[in-house]
């Protein structure tokens, strides 16, 4: 049985452990957002991005929110929380600024304040992809460039958390694979945990266009090693953590001329250049309605350069409409273009029609746990989430490993069936139930009458023990003991007692309940037994102190950057002056990057 201070313990721990997060971005490309029956239970939409070198002067730049903020919450749950994402995929370099100097990270974390008061943001996420290198721009600003970010980095966060207070959240997303945590080292990792309120985990992209054969890019199996390695490798409390999940699709193009099998392990093609750009050879579909539709018949030319179903316009003759919604005749325009119908300079079909393919027959894999299609004919890999494996991450991985929640990128990317949000809301609902989880015991009720366990408490003194076979006493013989003689029954008196209706003498009735009974001291009362010594134990008290504290809160995560809701697999690569773009948000696509309660870590259980 648990001692009773271990028993509330196990009591508040369980109860905080129910207390799921869930946490949606929400960016300025993907915005049809859901019904708000199925946003029910977001507690936490973070609002993506404002540009980090926004806030690297003095006056700080402008950020202009996409859609205003009051009219944002109303789209939710009356309590939620919305936080204000800074960066995103390809967008470091303020970071870097931002980070660099005790002047500098002042005048950052200032600056940021400040923008959470004018816009009554509850908080703010950093979104730096990534501290240390690695970033979109690693071909040109070397990792070796970037070790002071080691340093840097968390003075940086400590720096915001002072500049805006307790009251205000700050969060940050943090890379899903290994080899992106370059500032994220045992020694540095739990400085900077200790500075924000919680860490998205963006468990997703673990295959991009940096990788040389296919994988998943989000499986059970993946997503689980990464967040021990969080756990156990960098001392991060599981409770600060969400699992991160993607509203798309990922693909590649597969090599033809090497052996494949069934798609997995298969070596690619050239997705990325010697020069970090995107070959335009693998890229992102989102669940969104567009991508599942037929093309529209009403389609005008474009006169700006935008392309595709959404925003209904196709190309000028011999152009090719991008994956990322955008006009050109460039390789990266026509190697992966929506289709013939969106410019005639695509010769290949369109690649919502391969993505619908995809969907209706992908395969899963049990092991890892992760969906896929090997679309032979076109030499094409494509992974993914469904709703059930969706289901698997919250039963393998969120409820045992005791996580503080789950987020997502993004929340208008699921607009077909919301078939991706209604998994999580309902994954969700079961952690805040408070129907036990099988896998994580209820802790057990104490039995009250248990006594502390014995290292707690303080053994009372025995008497003596006494040996029989020398300790003897001699007893008179029997018939020398004489029974005392007692008068006869009738002799007796029974003593005069005033009636029951006669008023106590001392002038009222006395109740029998309120008759009170003498205290009795236990360490004299002894005194009257000879031969026996008492000693009364102490009893180990519980305190609980601390505090708790209620505190409201806030690679670019890729929106998908297309008007039809593709992106390359990083789609990190900003235009060049004079240029088309290939993507509408130069911010990070959703592919790299698609609740609070007790404190416990407040509360000291002494």
């Amino acid at each position: 049985m648990l001692p009773v201070h271990s028993f509330i313990f196990s009591i508040l721990f369980y109860a905080a452990s129910i207390q799921a997060r869930y946490v949606f971005y929400y960016d300025q490309y993907h915005k049809n957002l859901p019904p708000i029956t199925m946003t029910t239970g977001i507690d936490h939409v973070i609002v993506a991005f404002a540009n980090s070198s926004l806030f690297t002067t003095s006056p700080a730049g402008e950020y202009v929110p996409f859609e205003d903020i009051p009219t944002l919450r109303t789209k939710f749950d009356p309590d939620v929380k919305v936080l204000i994402a800074i960066g995103g995929w390809g967008d470091t370099a303020g970071f870097s600024m931002g980070a660099a100097t005790e002047e500098s990270r002042k005048l950052y974390a200032k600056n940021i304040a400040a923008m959470l008061e004018k816009f009554g943001f509850d908080g703010v996420d950093i979104d730096w992809e990534y501290p240390g290198g690695n970033s979109s721009d690693y071909k040109q600003s070397p990792n070796e460039d970037k070790v002071s970010e080691i340093e840097t980095y968390p003075l940086l966060l400590a720096e915001i958390r002072a500049a805006i207070g307790p009251k205000k959240l700050l969060t940050i997303a943090t890379p899903g694979k290994v080899a992106d945590l370059i500032a994220y080292t045992p020694e540095k990792a739990p400085s900077i945990w200790r500075s924000v309120d919680w860490v998205n985990l963006m468990s997703y992209d673990l295959f991009n266009r940096r990788d040389k054969t296919t994988k998943h890019h989000t499986d059970v199996k993946a997503s689980l090693e990464i967040v021990d390695y969080y756990v156990n490798k960098l001392s991060l409390d599981p409770q600060k953590l969400n699992l991160g999940f993607p509203m798309y699709a990922k693909w590649a193009t597969i090599d033809a001329n090497q052996p494949c099998q069934n798609g997995l392990g298969c070596a690619t093609v050239e997705l990325e250049r010697q020069d970090g750009s995107d070959t335009g050879l693998s890229g992102a579909i989102t669940f969104e309605m567009e991508n599942y539709a037929a093309p529209p018949t009403n389609m005008t030319e474009s006169v700006d350069g935008a392309c595709g179903p959404t925003v209904g316009t196709f190309c000028a003759a011999g152009n090719c409409c991008s994956a990322f919604g955008f006009c050109g005749d460039s390789p990266a325009h026509c190697d992966a273009c929506l289709g013939p119908i969106f410019g005639s300079g695509c010769k290949t079909e369109s690649m919502s029609g391969k993505f619908q393919n995809a969907m209706k027959n992908g395969v899963t894999d049990e092991e890892a746990g992760g969906v896929y299609y090997f679309d032979q004919p076109n030499n094409l890999f494509w992974t993914w989430d469904t709703p059930q494996i969706i289901s698997r991450k919250f039963n393998d991985i969120v409820k045992p490993r005791n996580l503080g929640g789950v987020m997502a990128w993004s929340l208008g990317q699921d607009s077909f069936d919301f078939s991706h949000i209604l998994a999580l809301q309902k994954g969700v609902a079961e952690m805040k139930s408070m129907t036990p989880n099988p896998t994580r015991p209820t802790p057990p009720m104490p039995d009250p009458f248990q006594a502390p366990p014995p290292d707690q408490m303080t053994v009372p003194q025995l008497a003596p023990k006494i040996d029989p076979t020398t300790d003897r006493t001699e007893l008179p013989p029997l018939d020398s003991v004489k029974t005392p003689s007692l008068p006869p029954l009738d002799s007796l008196k029974t003593p005069n007692l005033p009636s029951l209706d006669q008023e106590n003498p001392q002038g009222s009735a006395q109740p029998i309940d309120s008759f009170q009974a003498p205290p009795i001291n236990p360490t004299t009362a002894p005194e009257n037994l000879p031969g026996l010594t008492f000693s009364v134990p102490q009893l180990p008290s519980l305190s609980l102190s601390g505090s708790v504290t209620f505190s409201k809160r806030s690679e670019d995560n890729p929106s998908l950057q297309s008007q039809a809701g593709f992106g390359s697999t990083n789609c990190d690569e900003k235009p060049s002056e004079g240029s088309t773009p290939l993507r509408r948000n130069q911010k990070r696509y959703a592919p790299t990057r698609l609740a609070s309660g007790i404190d416990l870590q407040a509360l000291n259980i002494l």
